[in-house]
């Protein structure tokens, strides 16, 4: 079972909500966003019952609840977000864009590498299975 931590939870979280439903051996066991009124209703829709404000506080208080991080938050923050996540040993799926340059985009895959974690870009839209 991948266990997934969702980090963002506003209206580009909802298609990898839905996507969790159906994939065998893949759950979301948590999740975090600054709105904690829109984090409970991802948690509602999901099933589960652990969030938090941020991912530093999902890492500080949860960390072994979740293998993997899904980050949908603002282009501004991911980076950061990502470079945390790597450095606990979490594998990342990220909206696009990764990064603001392709150098930085780099030094995120690199992150991961001594930690042996993945690094995916990837967008919602491939997870709608409308088409």
């Amino acid at each position: 079972m991948l266990r997934i931590a969702l980090i963002g939870c506003g209206a580009k979280a909802d298609p990898y909500v839905t996507a969790a439903k159906r994939v065998p051996d893949l759950e979301i066991t948590a999740a975090a966003d600054l709105d904690s009124d829109r984090a409970a209703r991802v948690v509602r829709s999901a099933g589960f019952h652990l969030w938090a404000a941020s991912l530093g506080e999902l890492l500080d208080t949860a960390v072994e609840a979740f293998d993997a991080v899904i980050v949908t938050t603002p282009p501004a923050t991911r980076a950061s977000l990502v470079q945390q996540a790597a450095r606990a040993g979490k594998h990342v799926l990220v909206e696009p864009p990764l990064a603001e340059t392709a150098g930085e985009a780099e030094r995120l895959a690199a992150a991961g590498r001594p930690a042996g974690v993945r690094l995916m870009p990837a967008h919602a839209d491939r997870f709608r299975g409308d088409g």
